[in-house]
């Protein structure tokens, strides 16, 4: 296999060198695009917050490594409008952040989804094997008294170009690319509480937004994006 995508990589660098030197150059600078989501989706059940966190926390690990849930206990009582997420970039301007940039990373990285007075936060993340993407996903639970707000934020970090793009190309063509990846993923979550719990759920605020109503399908299909692999 390795000989063979060798093959692949030494043949279109030649065919690139004799279209010029601009062509190889292109081709050889490999670069990293970020991207963030954010996912807002309201769930109308009679359902309990312990339950409800149950079915999002089942709906996490369809395609998260070891989700981290944290339950902490809220004092006050449940509003009538639901509360919204916020985040933390003070770590976007510390030295580990410029350090992280010199090397290809991303200010966005460090920035962290604040969930005030929700009693269920839960993050999951995921590398490929040969690295060349990492996502994460982080959810919080917003009871109000109508019923729930399913906050998500998404962090998807992707390498571009290079001799190894032509080897992205073909995998993702199979498997899908990481952009179709992170959006199943934050929809399998609410996915999950829809059809474990016959919930009724609606979008309220999608960045960038959803094509059609993919959040009405069974947890686990595949997402169609309007990004292809490049």
């Amino acid at each position: 296999m390795k000989k063979l995508l060798g093959s692949f990589a030494v043949a279109a660098l030649a065919s690139l060198t004799l279209s010029g030197c601009g062509s190889v150059n292109s081709m050889l600078n490999e670069r990293t695009e970020t991207h963030e989501f954010l996912r807002i989706f309201d769930i109308k059940t009679t359902a309990s917050e312990e339950q409800v966190g149950e079915a999002l926390e089942k709906g996490m690990s369809y395609n998260l490594n070891h989700p981290q849930i944290d339950k902490p206990l809220v004092m006050t009582p449940v509003p009538e409008t639901p509360g919204r997420f916020t985040t933390d970039d003070a770590l976007t301007n510390t030295n580990l952040s410029r350090l992280m940039q010199l090397n290809g990373g991303s200010a966005a990285q460090m920035r962290i989804m604040v969930c005030k007075d929700s009693p269920w936060k839960g993050v999951g993340v995921r590398t490929s094997s040969t690295a060349d993407w990492d996502g994460r996903v982080s959810v919080c639970l917003f009871p109000y008294k109508g019923g729930y707000h399913v906050d998500m934020y998404g962090y998807l970090s992707v390498k571009k170009g290079g001799l190894n793009e032509i080897v992205r190309s073909g995998v993702y063509s199979v498997v899908g690319d990481p952009v179709q990846w992170i959006e199943k993923s934050m929809l399998d979550v609410v996915r999950e509480v829809r059809s474990s719990l016959n919930a009724e759920v609606t979008l309220v605020e999608a960045r960038p937004a959803l094509k059609g109503t993919p959040w009405l399908l069974d947890p686990g299909v595949d997402v169609q994006t309007t990004e292809k692999a490049k």
